[in-house]
């Protein structure tokens, strides 16, 4: 992805862009495979559970109640208890 560009209307593009940096950045700032594998895990366990609860989400009607506040709240609880569900 070497000087990949995407175009400003390819999401998966923008996203894989996203995610080179966030991996780039965890290489810059950690020394040995094992610290960056350590916070590389935990950043795209992170995403998964967003991506999963979002299918989800999709996938039944769920209606998620808007994010107006700063920390966890009542979206997150609902979010949490999705990504608990069986699929």
């Amino acid at each position: 992805m070497k000087g990949f560009r995407p175009d400003p209307d390819d999401r998966i593009g923008q996203i894989g862009v996203g995610l080179l940096a966030i991996s780039d950045g965890m290489m810059m700032t950690h020394e040995t495979d094992r610290e960056i594998l350590d916070v590389n895990v935990s950043v795209y366990d992170a995403l998964y559970a967003r991506f999963k609860t979002e299918m989800k989400m999709r996938d039944g009607a769920v209606i998620v109640p808007d994010h107006r506040q700063y920390g966890p709240g009542a979206r997150n609880e609902l979010l949490r208890a999705l990504l608990q569900e069986p699929w």
